[in-house]
């Protein structure tokens, strides 16, 4: 009964964390509410300070009352609920939000050490891809949501996969060309010409967790090699014509828009069906976000000693990167940070991170207009992601139409099926209400003590 109680405050101390990055301050309900008195129940908001004061106080004591994760089963627990190494890492990343820099640094370290002094059998996994299609209890995870694929069953490879595999719903994810940039070369410089990248030949020498994140013209995939090529008819460069597969941009209602579709988290041993039939995990919390959590509190509370290096070196190295001393020397606080807003780019895509990493940088206008503006002259208009169209040539070679590469492929007269940008959808349009959330309206109407967020 302990033990369940400890993971039902470990719980609300998740979800309270949740709501507050939302929404800031919140109502903080710690007990039950004298439901005789209407009045009681209408509760205005709680400070944010107050809400991580809770967080900091709940993780602390729970702490203490949940096990290790290699001693979940000798308590009467099981892999799935939470264990002593996510309360510590939830912890350490609620307290990065509130900018608690020496306390956050401080709990990812207690994971980490747990980790390297082997009281923690957690490590970090020897295969990147593969961590993302594992049904349950991979070592480098410390909380996850599990499918068996029948009680309970994911949908994200329905929802991701090219159409020519998606049994129902597919290719609703697309990575942007702008993501692609920015992958370092393998050598960990940045992917610009005077360091090698070509534009023409995009995929090559590039940091392997590239390949193992994104599907692009040329990947294997399901044992067959993806064409996502744009053929000619006429002038004009298009998917819809004779010789142009389903699978490329905007060949159908349900295929890419930008030129790529998600690898990670797609098992290609899985059924291709109807929703519910995947078995991978969710996985919410792994050890690769604790050392990059470490890294970036670290340098905000000291600066970049070498615990700050060996935090991020040792995700690198997972990935046969360099260590960032090999392009980066004698960096200060501000380019370490700068180091570590790249690799969490990276390596954290898609899990869910970037949202929130975004908003809690303050960084909204900086990446959330486009990187092809409406108007140049005016970055606040907005303006759209980049894409990559394959165009098969005529001797069955590729070029790779992007917004930077469109002056040197096309010639004079030709035209395209669509342009190398997201035109075709919404402009991007920043704007700094969108740090917090609106207070759902039917929660306003139900409390008359709560007040509105900024800007709705």
């Amino acid at each position: 009964m302990q033990l369940m109680k400890a993971e039902a405050r470990f719980l609300r101390a998740f979800f309270y964390f949740d709501l507050v990055r939302r929404y800031g301050d919140v109502p903080l309900i710690t007990a039950v509410p004298d439901i005789t008195d209407p009045e009681a129940l209408y509760i205005g908001r709680s400070s944010t300070d107050d809400v991580y004061d809770f967080i900091d106080t709940e993780f602390t004591d729970v702490a203490e009352q949940l096990p290790m994760a290699k001693d979940m089963d000798a308590v009467g627990s099981q892999w799935g609920r939470a264990c002593k190494e996510a309360v510590w890492g939830f912890h350490g990343r609620a307290m990065l939000f509130a900018k608690r820099y020496t306390q956050s640094a401080l709990l990812s370290k207690k994971v980490i050490d747990a980790v390297e002094s082997g009281a923690s059998d957690r490590k970090l996994a020897d295969d990147y891809e593969a961590l993302f299609i594992s049904q349950g209890n991979n070592k480098e995870v410390l909380f996850e949501i599990m499918f068996d694929g029948v009680n309970k069953g994911g949908t994200v490879d329905n929802f991701s996969r090219p159409p020519s595999h998606r049994g129902s719903w597919g290719g609703q994810h697309n990575p942007t060309h702008d993501l692609i940039l920015a992958y370092e070369m393998a050598d960990g410089k940045p992917s610009t010409p005077e360091n090698g990248f070509d534009p023409q030949n995009p995929y090559t020498n590039r940091d392997p967790r590239l390949k193992q994140t994104v599907l692009h013209h040329g990947s294997e995939f399901y044992g067959v090699t993806l064409d996502l090529a744009w053929v000619k008819d006429g002038s004009n460069w298009t998917p819809k014509a004779a010789g142009a597969n389903g699978n490329a941009a905007h060949a159908q209602g349900l295929a890419t828009i930008t030129g790529y579709y998600l690898r990670k988290f797609m098992d290609q041993g899985a059924p291709v069906g109807e929703f519910g039939l995947s078995k991978q995990s969710w996985i919410v919390l792994r050890l690769a976000e604790v050392y990059l959590n470490y890294a970036e509190a670290q340098n905000e509370a000291d600066g970049p000693d070498q615990s700050v290096y060996d935090a991020v070196n040792i995700v690198r190295e997972r990935s046969n990167m360099p260590n960032l001393e090999v392009n980066y020397t004698s960096l200060d606080k501000v380019g370490m940070f700068e180091r570590i807003q790249h690799e969490r780019k990276v390596e954290l895509a898609f899990e869910g991170h970037r949202f929130w990493d975004i908003r809690r940088w303050r960084i909204g206008a900086e990446v959330c207009n486009g990187s092809v503006p409406v108007d140049p002259s005016d970055p606040l208009k907005g303006g759209y992601m980049s894409c990559c169209y394959p165009l098969r040539q005529a001797d069955g070679s590729i070029l790779y139409l992007t917004p930077q590469t469109a002056a040197d492929v096309l010639q004079p007269g030709e035209t395209t099926f669509k342009d190398p940008y997201t035109n075709m959808r919404n402009v991007y349009i920043w704007n700094d209400k969108n740090y917090l959330m609106p207070i759902p309206q039917d929660a306003m109407d139900k409390n008359s003590a709560l007040v509105q967020n900024p800007g709705y």
